[in-house]
């Protein structure tokens, strides 16, 4: 593993960090939304306390208006985060295209500067290639699958509050 990190020079490097980075955030989100849903109870009442910063009598407003729009304030910390996730899992396959092209060009320039005498130099260019084009969709496959659970899994976590509210549940 650690081979192919040197191998594939700055652009594995760079993945390693953004996966590091993508794989903290979804941890956060995970936990910090697993623990919401266990204190769905003492949300509900933080949730009517914070209802209450939109009872402004220069905003006529419905009761449901009212509820929509403290929700989407009061799960807006929430999904902070999910953004990057997404970002991360759009950018890895670029980034290892990136190193890709970085190594075919390398492979190119060798053959223009020594020609074909020496298949080793060549082929450090496409060990370059594929190593950051497995590279990023290690990286990528991982942070699409798990921003969308997790997506899921808040969308969730918003509707049973939303019924709790609503219904009493």
């Amino acid at each position: 593993m650690f081979e192919w990190i040197e191998k594939g020079g700055f652009i594995m490097k760079l993945l390693l960090l953004v996966n590091c980075l993508g794989w903290s955030l979804m941890l956060w989100k995970g936990i910090s939304i697993y623990l919401f849903n266990k204190k769905i109870q003492l949300n509900k009442e933080k949730f009517l306390s914070f209802m209450g910063n939109f009872n402004n009598e220069n905003l006529q407003l419905s009761e449901g208006e009212k509820l929509n729009m403290t929700l989407f304030h009061f799960m807006e910390p929430f999904y902070k985060g999910m953004n990057t996730i997404r970002i991360i899992a759009s950018i890895s396959p670029l980034l290892g295209l990136l190193g890709t092209v970085m190594g075919i060009l390398g492979s190119f320039t060798v053959i223009a500067d020594k020609g074909l005498d020496n298949p080793g130099l060549f082929a450090e260019g496409i060990s370059l290639a594929l190593i950051t084009t497995v590279g990023g969709l290690i990286v990528a496959i991982p942070h699409f699958v798990g921003h969308n659970y997790l997506k899921g899994y808040l969308q969730q976590s918003e509707r049973k509050l939303e019924e709790s509210l609503i219904f009493g549940r």
